[in-house]
């Protein structure tokens, strides 16, 4: 009787010795579980792979948002016939552009005939009303263009037509041409660090500005390395020469 006693408490005894260390083992993958996922959060905090495209993206579309607030210009293009009868020893017509018809000021304009042949002309606002000088009274339709970027003629003691009518409006903003050859004088003329202070590039940041389909191009790019990641991302927008043309051009934004 005594020894199946003694073998009974034996076999009690292992089996308690068994589950402890069952249990122990699972604390320790718990504990090694622990420590791993530990480590993963660590250098995801420490690296932030998540954040740097993100953040590049948004230095990005500051960085367009910037250009376009400092390169962005008025235009407004209307079609007018005014026509005089008899035309007489006049050189030119005045014709008055009702303010409240238009949204942007009266600045200066660029006018040609329905063949697109340039026709002299000056635009001054007074008192709220836009008096437009045009040349050639003879041509009798007129496509007026209005900017800011333009440079009237000067002309003076023009007579009024004997009817005239104010066609559609169309008015928008657009790139300045002469405002990028000021930035691309900027970025290469010493002054490329306030320029990003300008467009909101952080200082650890670098960005160029390529601009194609305006002629010869406008080309903003100094060193660009060949490791890492640069971001690129293209827009189209219309670009203003001095002369009334308008063309679309691609532009690139790069961060590095």
């Amino acid at each position: 009787m005594s020894s199946k006693k003694e073998g009974g408490v034996s076999l009690a005894c292992f089996s308690q010795g068994s589950s402890r260390k069952k249990g122990a083992a699972h604390i320790e993958m718990i504990a090694a579980f622990l420590l791993f996922f530990t480590f993963v959060v660590f250098m995801l905090l420490i690296l932030k792979p998540y954040e740097a495209e993100s953040l590049s993206g948004a230095v990005v579309s500051g960085l367009y948002d910037n250009f376009e607030e400092k390169t962005l210009t008025n235009l407004t293009n209307v079609f007018i016939m005014a026509n005089l009868t008899p035309i007489g020893t006049a050189t030119c017509v005045n014709v008055s552009l009702p303010g409240n018809i238009f949204s942007y000021g009266f600045t200066d304009s660029i006018v040609t005939n329905l063949a697109d042949q340039n026709i002299p002309s000056n635009l001054e606002e007074v008192a709220g009303i836009g008096n437009l000088n045009l040349g050639d009274p003879a041509a009798v339709y007129y496509k007026v263009a209005i900017s800011p970027d333009f440079n009237g003629s000067g002309l003076s003691s023009c007579v009024s037509p004997s009817t005239y009518v104010v066609g559609s409006i169309l008015e928008r903003q657009v790139i300045s041409y002469n405002k990028l050859k000021e930035i691309q004088g900027s970025y290469y003329n010493d002054s490329y660090e306030d320029l990003k202070g300008q467009f909101g590039v952080p200082e650890v940041y670098d960005f160029a500005i390529l601009i194609e389909g305006i002629g010869e191009g406008k080309y903003m790019q100094g060193v660009v390395p060949e490791e890492g990641d640069i971001l690129a991302n293209d827009y189209i927008s219309e670009v203003l020469f001095p002369n009334g043309t308008v063309v679309n051009a691609r532009i690139t934004f790069k961060v590095w």
